[in-house]
């Protein structure tokens, strides 16, 4: 008569809610992949998406400017305003680091520039809106920084990043100032931080787990 050795079906729950638990491997996307800028665009022929780290990198960013940088503005060029980034699983934004060019915004009793939130983040699930934030670039020319993304921004499947033109608030806060050059503003991304959501993946081998447990006591019981 075959003999099983006992387990502890205690000893089973906790590997598998280890392993449910256990964070998944977060990717770093430094936009390697992204076409040399000029005629290979959009407009002229050029992929309107590239694939890296398993995510997709698409909404066609105009001439995508060159590897290791999409570069978005919110007009005056063929620069596209906004890029998007999707999954086949949920996931998590963590961080993106932005290249900013100073703010064409200006107050026309000073004739001085002045900030605005001229960068918004979205996230969406099953097409609905689910996260929402923004974030000003500043003045300076050529400051790189890097944002931190709201605990909202997690079990997404679509990420979009849009450079964008002064809003109402903006507006109400500076009634004087305006655009006095296009782009109004404009930024590069020059790499981005997304991570895979684990409970959904982990959740698969603690069914695993206690359908074991049942086939060994199930073995027990008829050995």
């Amino acid at each position: 008569m075959a003999r099983y050795r006992s387990v502890s079906p205690l000893s089973l729950l906790a590997a598998a809610l280890l392993l449910a638990a256990s964070p998944a491997a977060a990717a770093s996307l430094t936009f390697d992949g992204v076409p040399e800028g000029g005629g290979a665009n959009c407009f002229g022929g050029g992929p309107e998406s590239v694939a890296e780290g398993g995510f997709t990198i698409s909404n066609c960013p105009g001439y995508w400017i060159a590897p290791g940088n999409i570069h978005l503005n919110d007009g005056g060029s063929a620069f596209s305003g906004s890029v998007e980034f999707s999954a086949p699983v949920p996931f998590r934004a963590e961080s993106v680091t932005i290249l900013g060019f100073g703010s064409a915004f200006t107050d026309q009793e000073t004739r001085e520039p002045v900030a605005y939130e001229n960068v918004l983040f979205e996230g969406f699930r099953d097409g609905a809106l689910v996260a929402r934030q923004g974030h000003s670039t500043g003045l300076l020319a050529k400051s790189v920084e890097t944002v931190l993304f709201g605990p909202e921004f997690a079990a997404l499947d679509l990420l979009r990043i849009s450079q964008v033109l002064p809003g109402a608030e903006d507006l109400a806060r500076y009634p004087d100032a305006y655009c006095a050059d296009r782009p109004c503003a404009q930024i590069s991304l020059l790499d981005i931080r997304l991570s895979p959501v684990p409970l959904p993946a982990g959740l698969p081998l603690l069914a695993a787990a206690l359908a074991a447990f049942g086939l060994l006591a199930r073995r027990r019981r008829t050995g």
